[in-house]
């Protein structure tokens, strides 16, 4: 029972601890004003950047992919630490709780960022070196529509990205096994692991669905 509540509070912690939107309470800290009304009206990393400086937009983006990260390291550490599918499916919902507690904070209305910065770190935990590799093609064809886009960088790589990474994983554990360093690898993950990566990348997608349906405005998904 000592064990088993933990366990079933990570999910719910996660949830809570995602829900505070650093781009809302630091702007507000720092300009006295509320993110949705400047610029995209997007409470997220690239639209902080723009209006209060790269250094906060910084702050902001790490501060998002902590959301993940960390409550993803607490159950790793003390409460999940086997490699089997079901320790995988538990941190595999912690981690969407996350998502879910930034796109839909329970502060702020249950309206919050698209989950892509919190999404990273999720990637980030479970398949690092493909989260590295997905940066590079994602960057060259937002690039390719700077001409099309305000903000390429802002607005579609972080799509981008989401969508790349399962295909890239699926793609690499086909045909590479590298064991990089301690349980990081290239290629060579469970199936289980694969697929849980597929259903992060649904649900950020289902997220912003919105995002998706609009014309190339501007707008943005971070």
């Amino acid at each position: 029972m000592f064990r088993l509540l933990p366990r079933l509070l990570l999910p719910p912690a996660a949830y809570l601890y995602a829900s505070l939107n650093w781009a809302i309470l630091i702007t507000r800290r720092v300009r006295g004003v509320d993110i949705r009304r400047l610029g995209t009206g997007n409470p997220g990393a690239a639209n902080v950047g723009r209006n209060l400086g790269k250094g906060w937009g910084a702050l902001v983006y790490f501060l998002d992919l902590s959301k993940s990260l960390l409550p993803l390291a607490v159950g790793r550490l003390w409460l999940f630490p086997g490699s089997g599918p079901w320790d995988y499916a538990a941190l595999l919902l912690t981690g969407i709780a996350a998502i879910a507690g930034h796109c839909h904070s329970v502060f702020h209305g249950f309206r919050g960022g698209g989950g892509i910065s919190t999404s990273m770190g999720v990637f980030l935990f479970f398949v690092p070196a493909e989260f590295l590799a997905s940066l590079l093609p994602a960057v060259g064809t937002a690039m390719g529509l700077r001409a099309r886009v305000r903000f390429p960088l802002g607005q579609w790589v972080p799509i981008l990205f989401v969508t790349i990474t399962p295909f890239l994983t699926l793609a690499l554990n086909w045909a590479v096994e590298v064991k990089l360093w301690g349980r990081v690898t290239l290629g060579g993950h469970p199936w289980w692991m694969v697929a849980g990566i597929f259903v992060v990348s649904l649900f950020v997608l289902a997220m912003n669905l919105r995002f998706l349906g609009r014309k190339l405005d501007g707008s943005e998904a971070v």
